[in-house]
């Protein structure tokens, strides 16, 4: 509560405290020039109406919501964790030109939605939604969220993706690029997910974590295309049925380490002589690197040298 008077106060960073889970409404709402406020991953849940993981009341008093927030006038900085979103809470949240334009970090988990379509939040920077079982569908729009940097999505085990075009549905993206600043991409136990050839269209993209099957790519110029200029990091994992990343050598001009792991159907690497010419790193199971196949003997010998056995 002593927060309460730091009554100068312009920014209150609790990102990543795992143990903090009450924020009493007053510790924050009587902070009258506070314009950046960030629980991002904080053990602290917000909801429109109650706060906090254990509910809106606790021995601190009235628990801090976000309808509160709603109605600080200089907050324009949000990290936000919610949990339970239900279609009242994302109305309202919609509803709110101040919050949707101030949310920069959301973490939503346990989603009580069947369809999540975050267009309107422009500014948000860093997005995750994990745990949902209900979420059957995520709605991105191809000329929205283009300041998002990171995107998590995690145990979405119903969920596909849909895109839009403005205001009307389209088969896929259609623009020469889409999360035209997104640097980390993760995807893992969305086992719905059956096409995520839009990978192809992320220019900045530089960490990537997917765990889904094979993706087939037509009509592409292989020897002269870079899909991912600025690609540093690859890690596989889990992936045993996973038999091919590409029929053909990719490029990867900034690729530094390729990470495999327990992906015993996988045979073939993604390289060729003229391909991934700065990386330092190729690690797998000693079995696995032994069992690797090689269009050419120049190749293998190029990227022996790299092998470093994980266990």
């Amino acid at each position: 509560m002593e927060v309460s008077n730091l009554t100068k106060l312009r920014q209150l960073h609790l990102e990543d405290t795992s143990s903090l889970k009450s924020i009493p409404r007053e510790a924050v709402s009587s902070l009258e020039r506070l314009q950046s406020l960030n629980i991002f991953m904080s053990k602290f849940i917000a909801g429109w109406e109650g706060g906090g993981s254990d509910g809106v009341i606790d021995h601190e008093g009235r628990q801090l919501c976000l309808k509160d927030l709603d109605g600080m006038w200089k907050l324009t900085e949000l990290g936000l964790s919610i949990t339970w979103m239900t279609h009242e809470d994302m109305q309202a949240v919609l509803n709110s030109q101040r919050l949707s334009a101030s949310i920069r970090l959301l973490r939503l988990q346990q989603v009580r939605l069947s369809s999540v379509d975050l267009g309107f939040m422009k500014a948000l920077r860093k997005l995750e939604i994990i745990c949902s079982t209900d979420l059957e569908e995520l709605v991105f729009n191809t000329n929205q969220l283009s300041e998002l940097e990171e995107l998590t999505l995690f145990s979405l085990p119903r969920a596909t993706i849909s895109w839009k075009d403005g205001n009307v549905f389209v088969r896929g993206p259609t623009t020469a690029a889409i999360f035209k600043n997104l640097q980390k991409l993760w995807i893992r136990k969305c086992e719905a997910l059956e096409d995520i050839t839009w990978i192809r269209q992320l220019p900045c993209i530089e960490f990537l974590v997917i765990v889904v099957e094979e993706v087939t790519v037509d009509n592409v110029d292989y020897e002269n295309d870079s899909f991912f200029p600025k690609l540093r990091w690859i890690w596989l994992q889990d992936l045993p049925n996973l038999r091919s990343i590409c029929r053909h050598p990719l490029l990867l001009p900034s690729l530094e380490e390729f990470h495999v792991i327990n992906c015993p159907e996988l045979k073939k690497l993604p390289f060729g002589l003229s391909t991934a010419k700065n990386i330092q790193r190729i690690s797998g199971e000693k079995e696995w690197l032994k069992q690797l196949e090689w269009d050419h003997e120049d190749v293998r010998s190029k990227l022996t040298p790299y092998f470093r056995p994980s266990r």
